[in-house]
């Protein structure tokens, strides 16, 4: 409507020089039209540090995350949105979902059987014993050790807080979590 309006102020003032009662008429009903529209709607504002999150200009976790865990970009993306609007809890969320994922990912990789039919503990003692069973002198036995310990340690701070509604969190550690799991992450692609 305001388009509309603009429109017709833009024929009136080819036609004349001269500000009369139309004219005016018309800009006052132009700025109506724009305080209404603009009552219509919520706007949010983001600061400089809350924007890169929301619409970032690269991968939030790095090139490499998204070309080898692409699958994963609807909940990196998510995380960083919910991080941007103070959306703490959800960021966090999120950010669980991304290291269940893991979870399944490393335990399919390892051979465990039908990883994501299973709950994230099963998964874990299942690959945990695959990697006991890897040679001591095997240097992916280490590597996926180190693996399954961090993502035990997640299970424990964040993921069973979150997923059963026991933890809510400040932004401040939301911004830590996020942090903590795309440091993991960037680590994580160059093993699996």
């Amino acid at each position: 409507m305001s388009v509309m309006s603009v429109g017709r102020l833009i024929e009136k003032t080819e036609d004349t020089l001269v500000v009369d009662q139309e004219l005016l008429s018309l800009i006052d009903e132009l700025r109506y039209r724009v305080e209404d529209e603009l009552e219509s709607r919520h706007f949010l504002s983001l600061s400089d540090e809350e924007a890169p999150y929301y619409s970032p200009s690269a991968p939030l976790f790095g090139d490499e995350v998204q070309d080898k865990l692409g699958e994963l970009q609807f909940d990196i993306e998510e995380a960083g949105k919910c991080l941007a609007l103070n959306r703490h809890t959800a960021c966090v969320f999120h950010l669980m979902r991304i290291i269940e994922r893991v979870v399944q990912l490393v335990g399919g990789k390892l051979g465990v059987e039908s990883p994501n039919e299973k709950e994230w503990n099963a998964i874990v003692c299942q690959t945990r014993s695959k990697v006991n069973g890897m040679a001591k002198n095997d240097p992916q036995r280490d590597q996926y050790a180190a693996i399954l310990n961090h993502l035990d340690g997640v299970r424990m701070a964040w993921r069973n807080p979150t997923m059963h509604v026991r933890g809510k969190y400040t932004g401040e550690e939301a911004e830590d979590i996020f942090s903590h799991v795309r440091s993991f992450m960037r680590e994580l692609v160059k093993v699996i």
